[in-house]
């Protein structure tokens, strides 16, 4: 009985070290480089695929080869269609956390190729909670939301306090938007 309780024991020690993993960091994505030479092409090729991510383009210059997307809030696992979470621990994380992402492509002329460079920037929102004098008022430490309608409106001082932390990049989503661009292209 000993040795059984002993076993049990050591499982869920190691089921709970297992999920205190720091956070991975991916690599960044090596460039994709095309023998096009046709900025414009590029250029407007990379902007269809991010549309396709559901991204909205906040800036192109093709003159200098730069797109810029607004951000993007991660897909929850209910958006089936959305694309922009790649690998299980941002689907995870998209689901827990309010996350944002961020694309900024730049596409340079090098050695006759048109090399294309990805940089997704993750965010995660930081919102201040409020302090709750009763159990009544636990539901309304972060929102005013009704028990079965939620929403995200702020008080004043929270609003203040709000700010994203940057995360680093995701390069499983940069590796992602190569890959559809070479086969475009």
């Amino acid at each position: 009985m000993k040795k059984l309780s002993l076993l049990i024991t050591t499982a869920l020690s190691a089921l709970l070290l297992a999920g205190c993993q720091p956070e991975p960091q991916y690599k960044a994505a090596e460039p994709l480089c095309t023998q096009r030479t046709d900025k414009q092409y590029v250029m407007s090729t990379a902007e269809d695929v991010l549309a396709k991510l559901q991204f909205s383009i906040d800036k192109s210059d093709p003159a200098s080869g730069y797109i810029r997307t607004n951000p993007l809030t991660g897909a929850q696992s209910i958006e089936f269609w959305r694309k922009d979470n790649i690998g299980s621990f941002n689907k995870n994380e998209a689901n827990l956390h309010t996350i944002r992402r961020t694309v900024e492509m730049n596409v340079i002329e090098s050695g006759g190729k048109l090399c294309i460079e990805p940089v997704v920037t993750v965010e995660r929102m930081s919102l201040p909670s409020r302090d709750a004098y009763s159990p009544s008022q636990r539901a309304s430490m972060f929102t005013r939301s009704k028990g079965s309608i939620q929403e995200l409106s702020l008080y004043p001082q929270q609003r203040a306090g709000m700010e994203w932390i940057e995360l680093g990049r995701d390069g499983l989503l940069e590796k992602e938007i190569l890959r559809r661009l070479s086969i475009r292209l």
